[in-house]
Order: C-alpha cells, then structure tokens, then sequence
C-alpha cells in the first residue's frame, strides 16, 4: 500500500486466526501529526516515514475523532491512534511495535474469507491425511512393476 494509495478497507491480519478491519475515515490523518511530544516526534522520524499515507477507523462508527482507534501511515509505516471521549488524541504508537510484530496489510475486507472455517480444514486434509492415503497406494503399484520386471 503505497503513500497516494487509498483504500475503503484495510485489512490487517496478525496470525492465520487474528485480523482486524479499519475503514477509511473523513478525517484527514496529518490532523493527529500536529503537537507531537518529543518522544512522538522521535518515534515517527526512527520509523522513517516521511509523509503521506491515509487515515483507517477501526470498526464502522459514525461518529468521528471521539473515542475511536485509528491507524494511519502506509507501506511499512504504520501508526496506531487512540482519541479519548473529547476527541483528543493519546500518544501515536507504531503499530507493528517497532518491527518486533509481523502484520500484513491488505487494501479490501478479507474478514469473509478470514472468517471461513473450512479452509484450514481443507488444508489439513490436502496436506495431511491425503498424502497418508496416497502413499500405500503409489508404493503398491511401484512395487508391483517391480515384480513384474
């Protein structure tokens, strides 16, 4: 996802069970950039992002800025914000913890297909018990040629 890319929905998964879904806020994301405390400002210049980016609202609320969580950024760039129940902002996080989490970013809903059970049920089948069932099978047959020859 690039800085001009913007996206309805984001998908963030964290593991083959855990994902979360942001939609695209109204509000512009430079908005929460601006009174940043020093340690904020270190933060963000660590991380390497520059400018750019689009701001996601976790859930589908109507109402903006109060209480809500937010990420913002883009490609690597990831921050995570939280608005109390006045609108202002709590501290700007990095939302992969500074690179020690592995998340992976996806410009539309994937939940209907993060939320389908059967495909790690189909997996398990495919790549466990479906080879066990083959493979006496193939060893027959092989040896049976050999018998032959």
């Amino acid at each position: 996802i690039g800085a001009n890319t913007t996206c309805e929905v984001l998908t963030v998964v964290r593991s083959n069970d855990r994902f979360s879904t942001y939609h695209k806020s109204s509000l512009d994301g430079q908005v929460f950039l601006t009174n940043l405390s020093e340690m904020e400002s270190a933060r963000i210049e660590y991380s390497g992002y520059k400018e750019g980016g689009s701001l996601y609202q976790k859930g589908k609320n109507n109402s903006e800025s109060a209480d809500q969580s937010y990420l913002f950024g883009y490609a690597q760039f990831w921050f995570k914000i939280r608005t109390d129940s006045d609108g202002n902002r709590s501290m700007i996080y990095s939302y992969d913890d500074e690179g020690y989490q592995q998340y992976y970013y996806y410009c539309e809903d994937l939940a209907p297909y993060l939320n389908t059970t059967w495909v790690p049920c189909h997996h398990l089948v495919l790549l466990n018990i479906l080879p066990s069932w083959c493979s006496p099978a193939l060893s027959s047959a092989s040896l049976s040629r050999v018998n032959v020859a």
